[in-house]
């Protein structure tokens, strides 16, 4: 069976990698405060 993502569906996986990818940086500049301390 072939896979098919639909344009809506591949939308919704780019928002939540974005999503991700903001949270990661985010934590990122907490780590980084916590050792500049």
């Amino acid at each position: 069976m072939k896979c098919n993502i639909t344009r809506a569906g591949k939308r919704k996986i780019d928002n939540r990698m974005h999503y991700n990818e903001k949270k990661m940086r985010v934590l990122h500049k907490i780590i980084h405060k916590l050792c500049d301390s």
